[in-house]
């Protein structure tokens, strides 16, 4: 399994331990075009950012050997959006990990 399937593993697990608590009407579907976080059409508030960017640093630092802080100060106001889509974050991740 080269890099991004496995940062897209754990990303996708991480989804799976964030839906645990949640009715399957409000669901993270796993999917690359998934829209997680944006102020028009996402699918986290700050709150379910936090719930699942902790459920993937866990397993970043499992599968990774490697503890890694996806809440940043800069996340937000990037240009480049990486926590807009499933897609994006796995790119974000990809390039520091």
């Amino acid at each position: 399994m080269d890099k991004r399937e496995r940062i897209l593993k754990v990303i996708y697990e991480g989804i799976d331990d964030y839906n645990l608590d949640l009715p399957e009407t409000e669901h993270i579907h796993k999917a690359l075009d998934t829209v997680l976080f944006d102020t028009i059409d996402g699918i986290l508030d700050s709150v379910g950012f936090l719930t699942l960017s902790t459920a993937i640093e866990k397993r970043i630092a499992a599968e990774f050997c490697q503890a890694f802080a996806l809440f940043t100060p800069d996340i937000f106001s990037r240009e480049d959006k990486p926590l807009r889509t499933v897609g994006s974050l796995v790119g974000y991740l990809e390039g520091k990990l």
